[in-house]
């Protein structure tokens, strides 16, 4: 595998994961749809907050990596 396949490996893996917790989420799994929003639909989920807290730091942790990875091209 070529040194630049790697990064775009692990982007494609969170990626895929992030579709996959989302599916999960609006079929139901990850907790009940309820209403919010101006438009009064049940799309949003009522995750644990534990689930909730995770999301958020692995939704950080990905921008920070996309970010370093950035700068790291910048430097080149």
């Amino acid at each position: 595998m070529a040194a630049g396949a790697r990064p775009w490996l692990v982007v494609g893996g969170l990626l895929l994961l992030a579709a996959v917790v989302l599916l999960a989420a609006a079929g139901g799994y990850l907790g009940p749809l309820v209403v919010c929003g101006a438009d009064g639909r049940a799309v949003c989920v009522a995750w644990p907050a534990a689930a909730s807290a995770f999301t958020w730091l692995a939704f950080l942790a990905f921008i920070a990596a996309l970010v370093a990875w950035q700068v790291r091209d910048w430097r080149r």
